[in-house]
This record gives structure tokens, sequence and C-alpha cells, in this order.
């Protein structure tokens, strides 16, 4: 997957809208599986 980041002339990482579409659901399923400790992240 680290093949598919670019980095910018700024040195950031520009993520494919897939990719960003899969890490935000991940993203989202570990904040669900966190949330009973008060969604404090």
């Amino acid at each position: 997957m680290s093949a598919s980041v670019q980095i910018g002339i700024y040195g950031e990482r520009y993520v494919p809208p897939d990719a960003a579409a899969m890490c935000w659901e991940a993203y989202r399923a570990c904040i669900a599986n966190q949330s009973d400790d008060g969604g404090s992240g």
C-alpha cells in the first residue's frame, strides 16, 4: 500500500481516495470499538 503513497513537495503524503477511505473505515471501527471507554479517542 505504501507504494501508492506519493510524497508532496513539502514532504506531506498524498494518499489515494480509495486508500484514504479504507483507513477512515478502519479508524471509525477502532473508535467504535473503544467507544465504551467514553469515546475520548
